[in-house]
């Protein structure tokens, strides 16, 4: 349940809703879904580490690998840069706030 929440972008409200809460009880009715906090804290940092290894190992494993940059500007106007790993199976390593520096290749490199 918090895999398809955080990994679709889900609202963590939305284990409170009332309209979600009969829903889930009406497919199964002895599941009881985690409490928002749970969600926010324990299961987010566990997935997150559980994907992060993932990452680790699948690069370590890997026999080359390609650095990818692309810097943006989110809905804040601060600018962001991604750091994608590519291997045979590309995988996303990281974003970093910028702060005051901006997207230059300067920068970047």
């Amino acid at each position: 349940m918090a895999r398809a929440i955080f990994g679709g972008g889900l609202p963590l409200s939305l284990v409170e809703d009332e309209y979600f809460i009969a829903f889930c009880k009406k497919l199964r009715p002895a599941y009881e879904l985690p409490k928002r906090n749970k969600l926010s804290n324990e299961l987010l940092n566990k997935i997150y580490k559980n994907i992060t290894e993932n990452i680790n190992q699948h690069v370590k494993e890997a026999d080359s690998v390609c650095i990818i940059s692309d810097g943006w500007t989110n809905s804040w106007c601060e600018p962001i840069i991604n750091f994608i790993i590519t291997t045979l199976k590309s995988v996303f390593w990281k974003a970093i706030e910028t702060k005051e520096k901006w997207h230059t290749g300067t920068f970047i490199a």
